[in-house]
């Protein structure tokens, strides 16, 4: 499997750690890092440069924090393969951390915040808790909320011979904000060392509203005319929009305004009936449902996750081992 082509990098780290134990660290290390990628034409499409600590306090507790700033490149992938546009300048952070593993619970979590130059903005909070009331039962509660603000979310492209600055084809994009609630269960029980069932389950509500239309300005660049306000108008349309830009053909689209409501699960029987054979029963289900309304309600989307119809899935799965 190949995510993307195209591509050519490459990561000198350095790094330094110390694992000799002192008053109030076990451990600890720092990297430093560059990551520079160029397609084959020569364009730089991505470069940060980054600094990573890690410690372990002397009670088991363990820590992780990043920051990276990257400087302005280029994206060969915003226009979803017309011309080039830009990336403005970006900074980010991150910190984890963890409790004692070695108890019957541990809890922590983590919190990445990013911006850029343009106004983007991301926070992504996942607080967690890990409770072992036995060694042979450990349940894991996570949830996510994360809030994200895109400057220039593509949205559609539409040909037209009259944008010449823009090879053709007129590039439309739009601010988008989307709110995030993900919930991760996992149960883990082991009834005897021949027998043990695992459980997954993660509902998620995520809403996305979309404004401020606009089109790439011109190529190799970070720049947009905002229809209605630089030039063009732009009116609702029948559940859509209809635009008329200041030169060229009029064109129409759907509102691209979303809330999506999923739901993955599932749970594995496994019993170990002689030494290297093994017999599973596994239940997957899933549900999926959408509407058109870009605000996030908690309480109504999580409703509308489950009035979706699910999809059940059994599998069953037998293996022997041939031999002594």
């Amino acid at each position: 499997f190949l995510g993307s082509t195209d591509m050519r990098s490459f990561a000198p780290i350095i790094n330094y750690q110390e694992n000799k134990p002192g008053k109030r660290l076990r451990n600890w290390s720092q990297y430093l890092f560059w990551n520079p990628s160029w397609n084959f034409d020569g364009d730089l499409t991505f470069n940060g440069v980054g600094a990573i600590t890690t410690f372990e306090t002397s009670q088991f507790w363990s820590f992780f924090v990043r920051f990276d700033w990257r400087p302005p490149t280029l994206d060969d992938r915003m226009t979803r393969g017309g011309p080039l546009g830009a990336v403005p300048t970006r900074k980010g952070a991150q910190i984890e951390f963890e409790t004692d593993r070695r108890k019957p619970y541990m809890f922590g979590g983590f919190l990445a915040l990013s911006t850029n130059a343009a106004g983007n903005q991301s926070t992504v909070i996942g607080p967690f808790l890990s409770f072992r009331p036995s060694t042979a039962v450990r349940l894991q509660l996570q949830p996510t909320i994360s809030h994200a603000r895109d400057m220039a979310q593509y949205v559609l492209s539409v040909d037209d011979p009259t944008a010449t600055a823009t090879y053709g084809a007129r590039y439309v994009f739009a601010t988008l904000e989307q709110r995030e609630f993900a919930m991760t269960t996992r149960l883990d029980w082991t009834f005897t060392p021949n027998v043990s069932l695992q459980v997954f389950a993660q509902p998620l509500i995520s809403a996305g509203d979309f404004f401020d239309y606009k089109e790439l300005a011109r190529p190799r660049a970070y720049e947009f005319r905002v229809y209605g306000r630089d030039g063009g108008a732009i009116v609702p349309d029948n559940g859509g929009y209809f635009v008329a830009p200041a030169s060229g053909f009029p064109f129409s689209f759907d509102e691209p305004d979303f809330n999506g409501r999923f739901l993955r699960g599932n749970a594995v029987l496994r019993w170990e009936y002689r030494p290297g054979s093994a017999l599973f029963l596994v239940w997957q289900q899933s549900r999926s449902g959408s509407i058109s309304r870009g605000d996030f309600a908690f309480n109504r989307d999580f409703e509308g996750l489950w009035s979706s119809p699910p999809v059940n899935i059994f599998v069953v799965k037998a293996s022997w081992w041939i031999g002594r």
